[in-house]
């Protein structure tokens, strides 16, 4: 592998001078050879954290100087900008003339690909954190970041942190001058009598002590817990950091007061921005000539806004109040565009019986086993299908699950009547068998009564069932009135019988699974036709 430029050049005998002092340390130029070893290997990233290593044991302007160029090919430009600018500023003669001008012809690219924050302030004790951590400005620019939003921190003796979000364009520096304000000075305590100065202090002493255990243990117990928000944390820490007599722990909360403080800030902003969208949101769902795919669209877009704070349960509960107003398709629109969104979960109530009595099944959705039925279970809101497998039978059942959002909805499972096959349905109630599918054209009377003699379906032995064996079927649960799963693609129409009744002039007798009830119909109309034996 060829070598980075500049690293080409440089050898163990380059670190001798480096310092001002004499010859590296055996050690030093020993660890450097290996890591050229290892960057002539191709290996940039162990090569980097060596060049780190003999920059601990010997800090020569050389080292770092090789240490910047491998962060520069590991893409780590932030990090190489700040190393080049160690470099120019204090090479002291330990590199040559063109090494240095190599170093300021990379600064001078990088800073077109970077942007710079620079922090005006007088204060003392100034400390900046940028993405929550520490930075100090290496460049008269300011301090480098990459291009994009940065939540800048900035805090002071004796003063209150300060942050803001900024956003920083490459090539460009922005300049921050943080509001500080001065924490308000506690007054010292009133120093007892002499007379009652034992009795009082002793008092006040354990008393002291009692009051910082207990706001410490809430502290512990807020930061264990689950469902405790920020804000809460943050009270609890904050708490315990006003306590400043016969308090040890007080240095820690306080850090971890300052630390959280921002964040609860920021959290605050962001669902007050969320409120707001919801409100308008809302408002767009009920407009009448808007389509249900515009209004999907206006969903999707808030959805996917604001999805990272779902696990907020103020604004999860705020979630759930916008999609309950939206209608099936703005759901389905939704759901079939749900990549990238945490959406909120739906109640699925599931019953199941067998032989007209509770019996228990495994709830399987989207792959997921979720339990025992009957029960109600929590969903994905957009799990189109549910199944249960019987426990007893071993029978596996699947129901569509209705596209409504979030309303609860419920699904029920009759084991025990039907065993279902891959073409046919034995109905353990009347011992017939049925073709599971139905014909896939309409016929008049006389030809389903030879379509059905003539199928060869499973070994063949087929007829036209009778008017009251087709009524066996209707189940008026389901829309249309049959068991879906059992008898699939059933349309809401008439299917033929084999009854007839001459005293009428519609002669035929049919079974309409659209309302569930036979009627009488011309032996010349064109109906579906299903079998039996």
């Amino acid at each position: 592998m060829t070598r980075l430029c500049g690293v080409l050049v440089l050898c163990a005998a380059s670190l001798t001078g480096g310092l001002a002092g004499g010859r590296p340390p055996p050690a030093a130029t020993k660890l450097f050879n290996e890591c050229i070893a290892v960057l002539d290997a191709g290996k940039l990233s162990e090569a980097r954290d060596c060049f780190e290593k003999v920059y601990k044991v010997y800090p020569s302007p050389v080292v770092l100087y090789n240490l910047a160029q491998t962060s520069e090919a590991l893409g780590r430009i932030v990090e190489s900008f700040d190393l080049y600018q160690s470099c120019a500023t204090g090479a002291g003669g330990a590199l040559t003339d063109d090494e240095l001008a190599d170093i300021r012809r990379r600064l001078e690219a990088l800073t077109r690909r970077l942007g710079f924050i620079k922090v005006r302030s007088s204060a003392t004790g100034l400390a900046v954190h940028i993405g929550g951590l520490p930075r100090i400005a290496s460049s008269p620019r300011g301090i480098a970041v990459l291009p994009g939003n940065h939540d800048v921190r900035v805090s002071a003796t004796d003063m209150k942190p300060w942050s803001e979000r900024v956003r920083v364009k490459a090539g460009e520096t922005r300049e921050v001058v943080p509001r500080l304000q001065r924490v308000a000075a506690v007054a010292a305590p009133a120093q007892p009598t002499a007379a009652s100065a034992p009795t009082i202090v002793r008092q006040m002493r354990g008393a002291q002590n009692m009051r910082v255990e207990i706001l410490l243990e809430k502290a512990l117990d807020a930061e264990a817990s689950k469902t405790a928000t920020k804000e809460q944390k943050a009270a609890a820490w904050c708490a315990l950091a006003e306590l400043s007599a016969q308090n040890p722990y007080r240095e820690n909360a306080r850090a971890r007061c300052a630390a959280v403080r921002p964040s609860v800030e920021l959290q605050r902003r962001r669902r007050e921005a969320m409120e707001a969208d919801l409100k308008v949101t809302v408002e767009y769902l009920t407009l009448k000539r808007k389509t249900d795919d515009e209004k999907a669209e206006a969903l999707r877009t808030f959805l996917l806004t604001h999805t990272g704070l779902v696990e907020d349960l103020e604004v999860a509960a705020a979630m759930r109040r916008l999609l309950q107003r939206a209608t099936g398709p703005v759901c389905r629109n939704v759901c079939a565009r749900a990549a990238g969104m945490r959406l909120p979960t739906r109640r699925l109530k599931i019953w199941s019986r067998q032989s007209g009595a509770a019996s228990r099944g495994r709830v399987m959705v989207a792959g997921h086993d979720l339990g025992f039925s009957p029960g109600t279970f929590e969903v994905p809101m957009c799990a189109r299908k549910v199944g249960v497998s019987h426990l007893a039978s071993g029978e596996w059942q699947e129901r569509d699950i209705p596209m409504d959002c979030l309303a609860e909805v419920e699904a029920g499972f009759d084991f025990g009547r039907f065993v279902v096959k891959a073409d046919t349905v034995l109905d353990v109630k009347t011992n017939l068998t049925w073709q599971r599918v139905a014909s896939d054209r309409s016929l008049g009377a006389r030809d389903a009564v030879e379509y059905c003699g003539s199928l060869r379906l499973a070994n063949g032995g087929w007829r036209l069932p009778s008017v009251r064996e087709l009524l066996g079927l209707v189940d008026k649960r389901y829309k249309p009135t049959i068991d879906g799963f059992a008898f699939p693609d059933t349309r809401e129409t008439a299917f033929w019988s084999s009854s007839q009744d001459g005293l009428w002039d519609n002669p035929w007798w049919s079974v309409d699974f659209d309302e569930g009830r036979a009627i009488r119909v011309a032996h010349y109309l064109r109906l579906r036709v299903r079998c039996v034996r």
